[in-house]
């Protein structure tokens, strides 16, 4: 009898832990249905009309209104909202926003149609709390992650307070796709990836998007005003590329073993700043088509000619809509500990490598501005 009421209590313990699944499931279901309309894929171009980059957002209001990145929009001359039923609008302007919060609130003209937007929460989440993000990760639209808050930590890539780590993937292009609670609720926004790690993504807390909107540009600016302060445009028609970089930084072309490279040099911190981080951009030309996996070993066995040097991580990505692969190593140069992150990608018989470098204990601290310029690089086919 003992057994016979124990396998009930068992059964009826399985029947209401599946009940409870099955329950979660459906209503993530339902959320996803709920919210999609609100989510937004941003496309930003130059004064050429040429593709930048992508980004994600939200509707706020029925008015039009979207959140993003500040870091999306700040070198675009124009940009275009995608919604998830294929309705494309222009950004009009600027609304509020800064590169310091690395958000933007955006003006968008929807016509006289209409669109609903997100609640934004007001309140802290706790720790542990499920959370589902929708964005355009790597240019694909409208997609799905779900997970955890798994801390809430200041870091040094953000100056303006803490920032919410969570377990949901992102990737380039989910920079201003929301995080939602359960229930629905704005609680964060995605805008950074750490790719030094398995999964460590971060996301500004809504509390700071409620002040971007409660504190208004008293003049709303134009995208052609924001990219022409902030961001310049470097193009080379000879190797077919093109890339925005700070504007307080200065362009370089050194000639190196008879090769060309062009450089991007940042400002020094301090007057004792004796290295000034930077990107440089090499274009290497050869008699028949390059297959990017060869290119990047052929680069892999010379790096490993310098005893000192430390691998530190790898990854495939996506760089102009092609396939790249990512490297991150350290060594010394010049009586400094320095960390490299390059990129390679190859265009037919060219191949491509942007280095960007920093003191180590520097890299964290511009390693968001060195991702936007990666993001911003673009192969130009049309020459």
């Amino acid at each position: 009898m003992k057994k016979y009421l124990f396998r009930i209590v068992l059964i009826l313990i399985v029947l209401f832990i599946l009940s409870n699944i099955s329950f979660s499931q459906a209503d993530l279901v339902s959320l996803v249905k709920k919210v999609k309309p609100t989510i937004v894929a941003i496309y930003t171009f130059n004064n050429q009309g040429q593709s930048l980059m992508q980004g994600s957002g939200f509707f706020i209001n029925n008015q039009g209104d979207v959140i993003t990145n500040w870091h999306v929009i700040e070198s675009a001359h124009s940009a275009v909202v995608k919604t998830f039923e294929g309705n494309s609008y222009l950004v009009k302007e600027a609304l509020g926003g800064s590169k310091e919060s690395d958000l933007a609130l955006l003006s968008v003209d929807i016509r006289n149609d209409s669109v609903q937007g997100l609640p934004i929460s007001h309140s802290t989440p706790e720790i542990g709390e499920r959370v589902l993000v929708m964005g355009n990760p790597l240019a694909l639209e409208f997609s799905v992650s779900d997970g955890i808050i798994a801390a809430i930590r200041n870091i040094p890539e953000y100056s303006n307070g803490e920032v919410i780590q969570i377990t949901a993937p992102i990737s380039p292009g989910s920079s201003g796709s929301p995080v939602m609670n359960m229930q629905g609720e704005v609680i964060a926004i995605a805008f950074y990836v750490y790719f030094h790690g398995e999964n460590l993504n971060f996301a500004i807390p809504s509390q700071r998007v409620i002040d971007i909107i409660n504190n208004k540009r008293p003049n709303p600016i134009s995208l052609a005003q924001l990219s022409a302060v902030d961001f310049k445009i470097f193009e080379d028609s000879s190797h077919r590329f093109f890339v925005s970089y700070p504007s307080n930084w200065e362009p370089v072309t050194q000639n190196y073993q008879n090769q060309i490279i062009n450089g991007f040099l940042a400002p020094t911190d301090s007057q004792n700043d004796s290295f000034r981080e930077n990107l440089n951009v090499i274009v290497e030309t050869y008699q028949s088509p390059v297959q990017l996996a060869d290119y990047y070993q052929w680069n892999i066995n010379q790096l490993k000619a310098f005893p000192d040097i430390q691998f530190l991580g790898n990854y495939d990505g996506f760089v102009s809509g092609v396939p790249s692969k990512i490297l991150i190593y350290s060594r010394s140069q010049s009586g400094k500990n320095l960390t490299f992150s390059q990129v390679y990608l190859v265009q037919g018989n060219k191949g491509y490598i942007l280095t960007f470098t920093a003191e180590s204990n520097r890299y964290q601290v511009y390693q968001p501005i060195f991702q936007q310029m990666m993001d911003r690089f673009r192969l130009n086919t049309n020459f």
